[in-house]
């Protein structure tokens, strides 16, 4: 649930006046609630309890992502969350949530794992920012600014 979870815990910040929709950054723009790619299955022998429980890697973050890197704004010198899932196959299963360093890398944080060498189930539960994107109202527009720091958008009707 954990892009549901994001994506709900963004509306909190939505001003009304100006916009209509708010969703977490990462995830995917034409339909934020859009969650394939399916479940995770294993043919390992210590994951088979697994499968199916888990959804499986997702790429929506690149759409954001792209475009954050094209505009130069994905350093906000604060680490925050991508809504898009990574898994880890390796000695330990990893089930990840993508965030964004403060130095602007991209990175993936394992929110729960299953290791290898016993089977059992660790957690984790890393706190960090919401960066929200906003689909401002139809009779909003853009009117000035470049959206650069010391040059934020105004908006008018």
């Amino acid at each position: 649930n954990a892009i549901s979870t994001l994506n709900n815990a963004t509306s909190k910040y939505i001003n009304t006046t100006y916009s209509d929709k708010v969703r977490c950054v990462g995830s995917d723009p034409s339909n934020p609630t859009y969650d394939e790619p399916g479940y995770f299955t294993s043919s390992y022998n210590w994951l088979l309890s697994y499968n199916g429980k888990f959804k499986d890697v997702d790429t929506h973050y690149e759409i954001d992502w792209n475009q954050m890197e094209t505009l130069g704004t994905c350093v906000i010198d604060e680490k925050y969350w991508l809504a898009s899932r990574n898994v880890f196959r390796d000695m330990s299963q990893k089930w990840s949530i993508r965030y964004v360093y403060e130095s602007g890398s991209l990175n993936s944080n394992a929110l729960f794992r299953v290791h290898s060498t016993d089977g059992k189930e660790k957690f984790s539960s890393p706190a960090y920012g919401l960066r929200p994107v906003f689909h401002l109202r139809s009779n909003i527009k853009v009117t000035g600014g470049t959206g650069e720091e010391g040059d934020p958008y105004t908006l008018g009707t």
